[in-house]
C-alpha cells in the first residue's frame, strides 16, 4: 500500500512538472507569436511611410523639373 502511494505521488508531481512545463512552453510560443506580429506591423508601417515620402520626393523633383507650379496657385 505504501509503495503504491509513493508511485501515485512521484506520477502526480510528474504530472504537475508535466503542466508547468507545457504552460511555460504554450506561454512562450504566445509570446514569439505576439512578437512577430508586432514586427509585421511595424515593419509594414515604416515601409509605408517610405514609400509616402519617396512618392512626394518624386513628385516635387517631377513639378520642378517640367517647370509646373506645385502647391501653389
Amino acid at each position: 500500500m505504501l509503495t503504491t502511494k509513493m508511485l501515485g505521488i512521484l506520477f502526480w508531481e510528474a504530472y504537475q512538472n508535466l503542466l508547468i512545463q507545457t504552460t511555460i512552453a504554450t506561454i512562450t510560443i504566445i509570446e514569439i507569436t505576439i512578437a512577430i506580429i508586432e514586427t509585421i506591423i511595424a515593419t509594414t508601417i515604416i515601409t509605408v511611410i517610405v514609400i509616402i515620402i519617396i512618392t512626394v520626393i518624386i513628385t516635387i523633383i517631377t513639378a520642378i523639373t517640367n517647370n509646373t507650379k506645385f502647391l501653389t496657385d
